[in-house]
């Protein structure tokens, strides 16, 4: 969940990610797409689906195949508003929650999800088994604009990816 103090102004919201094999995503209980590729990045587009106050993303991931084998589900969501200044912006993190039951009502603003586990990090964005592909084969230019959070380099390093693929 997040929080949006409004939406005045709102230009653009979308969650840019990566599924091993599948993942529903719903917002604020709103079917928003699907992610159908763990070599190649997906965009759902949010704007329509955000509302003032708390908003809920909600994704429902489905591994496939024949023998065990890894899952995986990643994502960055980057909210914009007038003049691409970002309202909000995260990834995929610790902070995520997961369940392999379907509660109740798990996709709408007023889920308690307190009881369920927090998501398990299997490594870096590009880690194996999944390796690099898409956005980290990009180069963004030296000179493109850094964005310096002291504790959030990752995040900011893919936000400053983001901006170079979208602009």
């Amino acid at each position: 969940t997040f929080d949006l103090p409004s939406i005045d102004g709102l230009q653009r919201a979308y969650l840019l990610g990566a599924a091993d094999n599948r993942a529903e995503v719903s917002i604020n209980g709103v079917y928003g797409g699907t992610l159908e590729s763990f070599s190649q990045w997906s965009e759902i587009d949010m704007t329509a689906f955000l509302q003032p106050g708390r908003n809920v993303i909600s994704v429902e991931a489905i591994n496939m195949g024949d023998t065990p084998n890894p899952a995986g589900f990643v994502a960055a969501v980057v909210v914009q508003g007038n003049d691409a200044v970002s309202l909000a912006s995260f990834v995929t993190d610790a902070q995520w929650r997961t369940s392999r039951v379907a509660a109740p009502g798990w996709q709408t603003t007023t889920f308690d999800d307190t009881a369920w586990e927090a998501a398990h990090i299997v490594g870096s964005l590009g880690c194996q088994p999944w390796g690099n592909f898409g956005l980290l084969t990009w180069l963004v230019p030296d000179d493109f604009v850094e964005f310096k959070v002291p504790g959030y380099e990752k995040q900011m390093e893919l936000l400053r990816q983001l901006f170079w693929l979208h602009y």
